[in-house]
């Protein structure tokens, strides 16, 4: 699996006490978890978060197939270890944006979480008319 490449749409980086432009303002802490909404190119398939935390958090993931509010629970409150880069497996799950929300954490950066995953299009162009049995079945079950 590669990581999959992404936009990232939200984010609760940055809390009401500091400031954007200080250089290290991602290292303060926050009190409340941190939101980030990631948008794929198109549907695609994530099968795993690789995260590099500072310290321990829970996680909860969430999948949409529209930028909405109605997110399907994937996981809730996983606790993750902090150290060296952790594998959390989500599943196949196709999906266009994905909602993680990571409790009570230091310094999260863009580069300390990867999807790794497959582009639904790859899915169809290396076995021709899978796309409604891999991507349009399965989202009329989750949505």
């Amino acid at each position: 699996m590669d990581p999959l490449p992404y936009k990232l749409l939200y984010s609760t980086d940055i809390t009401p006490h500091q400031t954007a432009n200080l250089p290290d303002a991602w290292l303060a802490p926050t009190t409340s978890s941190r939101v980030w909404i990631i948008q794929f190119q198109d549907v695609a398939f994530a099968h795993a978060l690789l995260l590099n935390l500072k310290t321990r958090a829970k996680l909860s993931v969430f999948i949409s197939l529209e930028e909405s509010i109605n997110y399907v629970k994937v996981f809730e409150d996983l606790s993750i270890a902090a150290g060296s880069p952790r594998k959390v497996n989500i599943g196949n799950m196709p999906c266009k944006y994905l909602k993680l929300c990571i409790g009570k954490t230091v310094g999260l950066k863009r580069k300390d979480v990867e999807v790794l995953g497959v582009p639904g299009t790859a899915i169809n162009s290396i076995i021709p008319d899978t796309e409604d049995l891999l991507i349009k079945r399965p989202l009329t079950i989750l949505f």
